[in-house]
């Protein structure tokens, strides 16, 4: 759904796709949404709505990716347990049932993010300490820990503010000290590794000039893709590819065991199919959307060793054991 703009814009913009577009009740704020929605699409940025970061690998032929290695980044503003579907009371229901606190699920998200997306880096950022407490599983990729830059546009800064431009969720936060984790993917490990600051908007571009897609997530995605498309607008950065001809190194499939010490290791897929089949045999039809979250406490919470944020030290890298 290109518009009159679309022609002019940057062509590595149809690599970027943002998902998790809310549709608030108040007239007032589903335009303001509209309005964002619209300058994203005119420009070439592709949206898909009600997308599933624990089941992000099946919804990717909805968002117009036929081939998971060819994401190369996954970017999450403000992240947290969240839903715009009229399921918030059901999903913190099903935390509970979970035992899940608030800093488990961010480590199942990312997890999963990262293991269906083989070849990207994923990143979550926000205000604070959020990464406080998260034990950030390690399977292939190492972590980072890094401060955020999202620069001006015509003297603006970034707003982080919900996709539904809510007033309540408009944040005065500088974002520009938000704290960001990242598990990196060979392709981008000599740009980010070691770096004290990443400059979130000159990523999204580079990746996508590099013929990669972009993704773009949580409840704060449209403000952070609108934000740096409008960078990328009034800089009209030069097209480059970043690295060579063949940008990725090689990963194995991710196998995990059922707990640390199994003899016995299961591929993502084969852990899903089975919290699938027992969620829809063992529970009640209004949990089975949850699904997903079951098969990511099997993949995510049992076998894996851990990682912590550097949040006293910028830059910080925490390699997997054996991958160094």
């Amino acid at each position: 759904m290109a518009g009159e703009d679309d022609a002019a814009s940057p062509p590595f913009l149809h690599m970027w796709r943002v998902t998790d577009i809310a549709w608030p009740t108040p007239l007032e704020a589903r335009a303001a949404c509209m309005g964002n929605v619209k300058e994203l699409l005119r420009n070439g940025v592709r949206i898909t709505a009600g997308v599933d970061a624990f089941d992000i690998g099946s919804v990717c032929g909805r968002m117009g990716i036929r081939d998971v290695d060819s994401v190369g980044l996954v970017l999450w503003t403000g992240p947290h347990p969240r839903r715009h579907n009229g399921q918030e009371t059901l999903l913190q229901a099903e935390l509970k049932h979970l035992n899940w606190m608030h800093t488990q699920f961010l480590a199942a998200a990312i997890d999963m993010l990262s293991s269906s997306l083989p070849q990207a880096t994923v990143i979550a950022c926000d205000e604070g300490d959020w990464a406080e407490g998260v034990l950030f599983p390690l399977d292939h990729k190492p972590l980072i820990t890094f401060r955020t830059h999202f620069g001006t546009v015509d003297g603006h800064s970034f707003r982080s503010e919900a996709s539904g431009f809510d007033d309540r969720h408009v944040r005065p936060w500088d974002t520009d000290e938000f704290v960001g984790c990242g598990l990196v993917a060979p392709f981008l490990q000599p740009f980010i590794l070691g770096q004290k600051v990443v400059d979130i908007p000159a990523l999204a571009i580079a990746v996508a000039q590099a013929g990669l897609h972009v993704i773009f997530v949580g409840e704060y995605t449209c403000a952070q893709s609108r934000h740096c498309l409008r960078l990328a607008l009034a800089e009209r950065p030069a097209a480059h590819r970043m690295l060579c001809d063949r940008p990725w190194g090689h990963l194995p499939v991710p196998r995990r065991g059922w707990q640390r010490g199994s003899e016995q290791s299961y591929t993502l897929e084969e852990i899903r199919e089975d919290a699938y089949s027992k969620v829809r045999q063992r529970l009640a039809e209004e949990r089975w959307p949850f699904a997903t979250m079951h098969a990511a406490n099997n993949w995510t919470l049992k076998s894996l060793p851990r990682g912590r944020a550097g949040l006293s030290d910028f830059g910080h890298v925490m390699w997997p054991a054996g991958t160094i």
